[in-house]
């Protein structure tokens, strides 16, 4: 059985209605199955059109994503250089200081001020340094000289 996914169904049943329409000398059928095999092409190439879609979409998830890494990452270094106690984070942890650091400043903060990959900046900043400053209480790193 053929699947009907790209219109086929419909280009193959038009193109059958306009034969049989030029048989039977019947130009209603005729344009009938014009107009059904038109249709079944224009189903094409909304798929088409829809497949191409999803494609740039997915491609634009990743696209985001990347840049939430970045911008965690940047936002995780700015903590680190902000209390003097970035200098034995890695990339790793700043991007984690960042992430986390920007959900709590936003939670605690807002969402305010400008944004970046869906980031507020200066509540996230705040909320990292926030983040860095414990987690050096607890594990008892102190301020670079």
């Amino acid at each position: 059985m053929v699947s009907d996914k790209h219109g086929l169904k419909d280009q193959v049943a038009g193109k059958l209605k306009e034969v049989k329409g030029k048989l039977t000398n019947d130009k209603g059928e005729q344009v009938a199955g014009k107009v059904q095999k038109t249709f079944g092409k224009a189903k094409d190439k909304l798929q088409d059109v829809k497949e191409k879609m999803s494609e740039k979409t997915r491609e634009a998830k990743y696209m985001h994503w990347l840049w939430v890494l970045i911008v965690g990452g940047v936002i995780g270094l700015a903590a680190g250089a902000i209390t003097r106690r970035g200098g034995s984070m890695g990339v790793i942890s700043n991007i984690i200081a960042g992430l986390v650091g920007s959900a709590l400043g936003e939670a605690i903060l807002g969402a305010w001020g400008p944004q970046v990959a869906g980031m507020a900046i200066i509540p996230s900043i705040v909320g990292a340094v926030i983040l860095v400053l414990i987690v050096s209480l607890i594990f008892g790193i102190r301020p670079e000289t």
